[in-house]
């Protein structure tokens, strides 16, 4: 009974996930080994150290934005960072360009370190699936083959791209394509987290944007004011259910008013750690990031351009306490902002 006993135990401690005290998870903040930076100071700041090891951290933007080169931005800190990590890039839309890479590299290294350029490339290991099902394999055996290279960063760009195509919400001739795409999303992040806590790492993926459309009624004193909206995007409503002739001949306004918001639907919001919308301004070619999730940061922006040498950050940022709800949050897109 004691050897099974013994033998028990041994199994657990192997087969368990490890713990961490309080104490050993300031001291890993304060020698900053907790965190990937992100290449400025103010950012940095609010975000306790940069992209956090052990969590899942998501880039949400419209088309064109730079969540790609975000993802690059930060494949190459981590290296140039960390000399024995390495990258494990998922790239299920084909947007990774080796040649975007070097760029970089060849940028950030003074002239006596270019030779160290292939050196790099070869410490970042590519997936291209082109199906869920090709995805869903990978993601399977990620954490095998990040204790085989050492990563220290997983991109997943974009986590949402094959989970929409295959599985639309109004799937023709199928039921519930919404919730199966749910329950995958759900098994991804799971695998994800479980990936970034036994393996120490970080975990950055990218996110697509969808338009949502609600109804707002608007009050009659109001009616005016709304009726300066576009054609089709109002609605008459008669207001039903008063008493006398009077609260009969009311109506009532319904505006319909479209905002984008990150793809994958609120459920996924709760899967990830930290949310950084990516947006464009009116001041091209300047584009803004928000911190519009995070369990250590208030709502905050910065803005970056993308430059030969990489993501920079500008300024030193905004931020307020009161936040807004980063599923209703409005992002403007490159033809204009919508409104929420």
């Amino acid at each position: 009974a004691d050897q099974a006993r013994d033998l028990q135990l041994r199994l657990c401690s192997i087969c368990a996930p490890k713990h961490n005290t309080v104490w050993s998870l300031l001291q890993q903040q304060r020698q900053g080994c907790s965190s990937l930076s992100m290449g400025h100071s103010g950012l940095d700041s609010l975000l306790a150290g940069g992209l956090q090891l052990s969590a899942i951290t998501e880039l949400a933007g419209p088309a064109g934005v730079g969540k790609t080169q975000w993802c690059v931005e930060m494949a190459v800190r981590c290296l140039l960072t960390e000399p024995s990590k390495s990258v494990i890039y998922i790239d299920t839309e084909a947007a990774f360009m080796p040649s975007r890479v070097v760029e970089v590299l060849s940028e950030r290294l003074p002239p006596d370190e270019q030779h160290r350029v292939p050196e790099l490339l070869s410490r970042i290991m590519v997936h291209q699936p082109s199906t869920v099902s090709s995805l869903h394999k990978i993601v399977r055996e990620l954490e095998m083959q990040a204790a085989e290279c050492g990563a220290g960063l997983v991109v997943v760009d974009s986590i949402a791209s094959l989970a929409r195509k295959e599985f639309p919400p109004h799937q023709p001739g199928q039921q519930g394509g919404a919730w199966r795409r749910v329950l995958l999303m759900a098994g991804w992040a799971a695998s994800l987290k479980t990936l970034a806590a036994n393996r120490n790492l970080v975990v950055l993926v990218s996110n697509q944007v969808s338009s949502r459309t609600v109804a707002c009624e608007v009050a009659p004193e109001e009616e005016d004011e709304a009726a300066l909206a576009p054609a089709g995007v109002r609605e008459e409503c008669e207001g039903g259910g008063g008493d006398g002739e009077e609260e009969s001949s009311r109506s009532s306004l319904v505006q319909y008013r479209q905002y984008v918001t990150p793809a994958l639907g609120n459920t996924w919001s709760h899967f990830i750690n930290t949310r950084l919308i990516l947006q464009y301004t009116d001041h091209s070619p300047i584009r803004q990031l928000l911190i519009a999730k995070s369990p250590v940061s208030p709502f905050a922006t910065f803005n970056y351009t993308i430059e030969a040498s990489g993501v920079k950050v500008q300024g030193g940022g905004s931020y307020s306490y009161s936040g807004s709800d980063p599923g209703l949050h409005m992002i403007h897109v490159e033809q204009g902002p919508i409104v929420s």
